[in-house]
């Protein structure tokens, strides 16, 4: 009875109180899930920096836009903008 899903059910009396193993042995991976894990914490911190780069090519516009949206012509010159009201201020 090769291939049969008994034969994939094993105890493993080498860990601490046997631990019961289901499964393909070879499809189980030990960090598969902690892996997983954080690669959705890791969407999960880089998904608002993405935002945040993705709005500041956006060209600003009195109403506003749409935040999730892609900028449809970049507009570079609002880092040039930034660095001059930076460094000369408002007033000036």
């Amino acid at each position: 009875m090769s291939g049969s899903p008994a034969q994939f059910v094993r105890l493993r009396l080498a860990e601490p109180e046997g631990v019961l193993s289901v499964g393909h042995p070879h499809l189980a991976r030990p960090g598969a899930v902690s892996h997983l894990i954080l690669a959705g914490f890791t969407v999960t911190a880089l998904f608002p920096l993405l935002l945040v780069g993705l709005n500041s090519l956006k060209a600003l516009h009195p109403g506003g836009t749409e935040p999730l949206s892609l900028p449809t012509s970049p507009a570079w010159s609002n880092f040039s903008d930034a660095w001059e009201y930076a460094t000369s201020g408002p007033g000036s």
